[in-house]
């Protein structure tokens, strides 16, 4: 009998951790008071929206088993559905799409629990499966945060959400909506200085003009990409990500 299709993946970023203290392991660093209260907080939330887990994954760093423990409670999730995997460790999305096909592909709803950048940028890559009915439903949902910049805590921003309108847009088939949402992110990204998240637009924004092909769209990309490809090298961010 064939294995039942995953149906629903939750990525959760660990909850907010003390910054390490000398001589301290990054692995064994621990939630702080505000993470250990946000922990529960995210599992009503995913509880509230979306099917019961019947899976967990996480990475065995202290702050990130810890966070999927806090979560299991709230979500009555038995802890014999918890599994450590040491290769989720700041995992690449590479490595973690391998660890879901491995371990996470019999569930029903999978939630996995990482760590960024590793985790942010593999939700950017299943933008790639081109969705469109979701994307447009996210979209609706985002829109009214166009001009905003996108945090999960203070020291984790993820850059300006007219990015993410702007993958979303492109998803739907929207290529001129998109262009203006990466025109936007470019603006907003440069001026608070998020480089990691500026490199990301450009790439995003140039792939965008490689694929419409119009009018002067190749050579607005090539800059852009090549812009993006010396960020990343300066920054020691991996290069462009297979999706």
């Amino acid at each position: 009998m064939p294995a039942r299709a995953l149906l629903r993946l939750t990525l959760v970023r660990h909850a907010k951790t003390e910054p390490g203290r000398p001589g301290q392991e990054d692995w064994d660093r621990v939630l702080e008071p505000r993470g250990q209260r946000d922990a529960p907080e995210m599992a009503r939330r995913v509880k509230q929206l979306s099917p019961k887990i019947d899976r967990i994954l996480s990475s065995p760093a202290v702050r990130a088993i810890t966070t999927a423990t806090i979560m299991t409670r709230e979500l009555g999730v038995s802890a014999q559905k918890v599994q450590q995997d040491e290769r989720l460790y700041l995992a690449s999305p590479k490595d973690m799409l391998a660890v879901i096909r491995e371990l996470g592909e019999k569930a029903r709803h999978l939630m996995v629990v990482d760590h960024n950048p590793g985790i942010t940028e593999f939700a950017d890559r299943l933008l790639a499966l081109e969705d469109t009915r979701r994307a447009g439903v996210i979209y609706e949902l985002l829109l009214p945060y166009a001009d905003r910049v996108a945090v999960s805590y203070a020291e984790n921003i993820t850059g300006s959400v007219a990015r993410y309108l702007g993958l979303l847009a492109a998803t739907m088939g929207r290529g001129d909506v998109s262009a203006g949402h990466f025109e936007d992110a470019l603006a907003v990204n440069e001026r608070i200085g998020a480089r990691p998240w500026l490199a990301h637009a450009r790439e995003d924004y140039g792939r965008l003009l490689l694929a419409r092909d119009g009018p002067g769209d190749r050579e607005k990309a090539e800059p852009l990409l090549s812009l993006a490809l010396a960020d990343y090298d300066e920054l020691g961010i991996r290069g462009f990500p297979t999706p």
